[in-house]
């Protein structure tokens, strides 16, 4: 709404004023009109009168031929001031008598009636006098027929004159002016005098009060929050001052809270040490608090309250990523505006800082402010740059760990697939009960030996995330038969039983990761039988029915051995830990396998449970949820081990390895067999070989001098002449991932120490059979 120019105490007279006025105005224009109408009126009824006289008198006169007396008429009519022309014409419109003297014998056309010629014709055809006003209605013509004297032989007058007369009406609206005028003026004093009164009354009942609200509503403004207007009345005003009162009261209450509330507000952020910024995107100005100024290194206010005091401190290669993000908050991008960049110090160097911050918006959706706070960084970022360092340092370290682990599986594996591959030899022709002992002996050290390593590479594998279950019908069963078969010439040796128990509603079959179950069982029953002396080892499984597909297995391993303290059964699932703290070499093993256990069954969803007494004997609860239920014809059919090497057509075999004791326990192996056996040193002399004598099958060491065996493989599937060719992997290194090149070009793996039965197994893949 538009602004009234004035206040009230000086708009309301001035008001009244120009209303007075006008209507006085208004008053005294219809005075003048309605007076105006009266004398107009009035003087040309006596001028209808007056001249219809004087033509009468006039006819009568020059019927006489009485022309003196009528001249004496004419200026008779004279002697009236407002009369100014008087004219007589005869029947040729030629002046026969006038008031003035001058005009008598003068032409119609030389007088002030040559202007109403047609009027005077009119007049003269109707015999009928007129009375009008003048164009400019300052006089009124009056036209009236006269009767000449006859001629010589007329009975009756035949020509016909006319009077003419200008009656000038000035002085009759003068006189109308004066009287129109004394009646405006004292119209326009009474209201006047009603005015002031009007005025009066406003400046009682309202101006003053009003302005006394407006006096108070400053005072409120100013800060005086405790002033009231406290008018008196039962009208609309002392309503609204009521109103107004209740309203200062609030207000007051509300900026009391609001006080209080800032107040709050500025201790908690000043306990968080963040810097509060309110951006007005309408002006560019920005209003930077003490701690955000204190965070730079400023003192309160000493920096401009503008956008170039943010921009202007931000590093030059902050900048650009910086204003990006602000931009895509107020566009609507984003919903925050959250950003992490750095910002000058006063003393030179750079913070970094943490920006957060939301824009509000009009009814238009457009951005008007935005609000938001910083925080100082700088530690954390420097904390997380050492994490890094550390991270990258520790990764280094597990990647040095890994090719440590990896080429100490190597060289131990490769000495050992010569140990315990001949001893497999050996077994087939020797026969003496003592040599049999020995190759015993030989035999369960590889096989320790290698369960130590592989305990240690498991978990490596472990503790970096790479063992993946895999699921596949297993018969339960069938697996702690197996266990109880691996493990009872041991418990035997001791003097101990090995018992087993499989719950009536167990399933037959369900869907688990058979190696991982297997490892558990096979970790936590030789612990049962390591440190067990006498009594037994019982494993006993059962399950709850959860759903049609689902059941809760529960496995159960129980031994009567030394037991474990309770203030060490926390700690028997730690690395390289034993029950009772007792080192390694009075019970062997690297303390490793309960750690495996717990760690796999986590991994397989499961929960294990350890209830001991010392002495007395231990008792591991394994718990799987969730265990889906396969059914019988879901589950593969298991056969016995077959090392039988003649089965397969005979065919011609490259060994490539660069170890000879490796390529001897190949040849042994296909000794009595029909087979042919090419042997390379390295990868170079394998691929030549290959083009050479078209192998029905290639056994490829990957760590070997000149070419490794990946590139050999990549190499051979190149090559057209040998891209066909089958070729098993026979390595001591760490298995890597299925899907490296290499690994791709491949039909099987096989790992050192070689077993004959894992042999024949890959073979089936390949070979066509007799």
């Amino acid at each position: 709404m538009q602004r009234f120019p004035l206040p009230l105490k000086y708009s309301i007279p001035t008001i009244l004023i120009i209303s007075g006025s006008f209507l006085g105005l208004v008053s005294f224009n219809r005075e003048i009109k309605v007076t105006y109408a009266k004398a107009e009126a009035s003087a040309k009824t006596y001028l209808e009168y007056s001249l219809s006289r004087t033509a009468g008198s006039l006819d009568y006169l020059y019927r006489r031929s009485d022309t003196e007396q009528a001249e004496v008429t004419i200026s008779r009519m004279g002697s009236d001031r407002d009369l100014n022309k008087i004219l007589l014409l005869d029947e040729q419109n030629v002046v026969l008598l006038s008031n003035h003297y001058e005009a008598r014998g003068l032409s119609l056309d030389r007088t002030v009636a040559a202007s109403y010629l047609s009027q005077i014709n009119n007049v003269r055809e109707k015999m009928g006098g007129t009375v009008a006003l003048s164009e400019d209605k300052k006089k009124l013509i009056a036209i009236y027929p006269v009767l000449l004297q006859s001629l010589p032989g007329e009975l009756r007058p035949s020509r016909t004159g006319i009077l003419f007369a200008e009656y000038d009406l000035k002085r009759a609206k003068q006189e109308a002016f004066n009287s129109a005028l004394r009646r405006s003026l004292i119209f326009s004093s009474i209201l006047m005098l009603f005015c002031l009164g009007l005025w009066f009354f406003f400046e009682l009942t309202l101006t003053r009060r009003v302005a006394h609200l407006v006096a108070v509503s400053n005072d409120i403004a100013k800060g005086k929050l405790d002033v009231r207007a406290r008018l008196s009345g039962s009208d609309e005003l002392a309503q609204i001052s009521i109103a107004f009162d209740r309203m200062a009261a609030r207000i007051q209450k509300n900026t009391q809270d609001i006080e209080q509330s800032e107040k709050r507000y500025d201790l908690a952020v000043s306990g968080t040490n963040d810097g509060i910024w309110d951006w007005d995107l309408r002006t560019d100005e920005v209003y930077y608090s003490s701690v955000w100024m204190k965070i730079l290194g400023y003192e309160p206010h000493s920096l401009p309250f503008s956008l170039s005091t943010w921009s202007e401190n931000l590093h030059p290669e902050d900048r650009e990523l910086a204003q990006k993000a602000v931009n895509n908050h107020l566009a609507g991008i984003t919903d925050i505006y959250e950003h992490t960049h750095r910002m000058q110090h006063q003393q030179g160097h750079y913070l970094w800082i943490q920006a957060k911050g939301k824009c509000l918006v009009d009814k238009e959706r457009k951005p008007y402010r935005m609000v938001g706070t910083i925080t100082d960084i700088t530690i954390k970022k420097q904390a997380e740059e050492e994490l890094k360092m550390a991270k990258e340092a520790a990764e280094i370290a597990n990647r040095t760990k890994s090719e440590f682990l990896a080429n100490m599986s190597h060289e131990i594996r490769t000495p050992m697939n010569a140990i315990l591959g001949f001893s497999q030899l050996l077994e087939i022709s020797i026969t003496d009960p003592v040599l049999q002992t020995y190759l015993e002996a030989i035999n369960d050290s590889g096989n320790t030996l290698i369960a130590l390593l592989d305990d240690i590479l498991d978990l490596s594998k472990i503790e970096a995330g790479k063992i993946k279950p895999v699921y596949k019908p297993v018969n339960i069963r069938k697996l702690i038969n197996e266990i109880q078969l691996i493990f009872i010439g041991q418990a035997h040796k001791k003097g101990i039983e090995i018992l087993t128990k499989v719950g009536e509603y167990v399933p037959k079959f369900i869907s688990f990761d058979e190696i991982r179950l297997r490892q558990i069982l096979f970790n936590v029953v030789g612990n049962g039988i390591k440190f067990t002396e006498f009594g037994y080892i019982s494993i006993t499984v059962s399950s709850d029915i959860l759903t049609a597909t689902n059941v809760q297995l529960i496995l159960k391993i129980e031994d009567t051995g030394i037991g474990i303290s309770k203030e060490n059964q926390t700690r028997v699932f730690d690395a390289f830990t034993q029950s009772e703290g007792q080192s390694t070499r009075k019970y062997g093993g690297t303390g490793l396998g309960l750690t495996i256990t717990r760690r796999l069954t986590e991994i397989l969803g499961g929960q294990v449970q350890l209830t001991s007494e010392l002495g007395k004997g231990s008792i591991f609860t394994f718990t799987f949820p969730s265990v889906a239920i396969e059914s019988d014809s879901s589950a593969p059919l298991t056969l016995p081990p077959d090392n039988d090497l003649n089965q397969f057509v005979p065919a011609t075999i490259l060994v490539a390895d660069d170890v000879q004791s490796n390529r001897d326990l190949i040849r042994g192996f296909f000794k009595s067999t029909n087979h042919r056996i090419l042997e390379a040193h390295d990868g170079l002399e394998a691929l030549q070989m290959a083009r050479n004598y078209h192998p029905d099958l290639i056994l490829m060491d990957l760590l070997m001098p000149n070419l490794d065996g990946k590139d050999a493989i990549l190499a051979l599937r190149e090559d057209p002449v040998t891209e066909s060719m089958p070729i098993i992997v026979l390595t001591a290194a760490l298995m890597e991932g299925s899907d490296t090149p290499w690994r791709n070009n491949c039909q099987g793996f096989l790992t050192k120490p070689l077993l004959k039965s894992a042999l024949v197994a890959e073979l089936k893949k390949v070979l066509p059979r007799q």
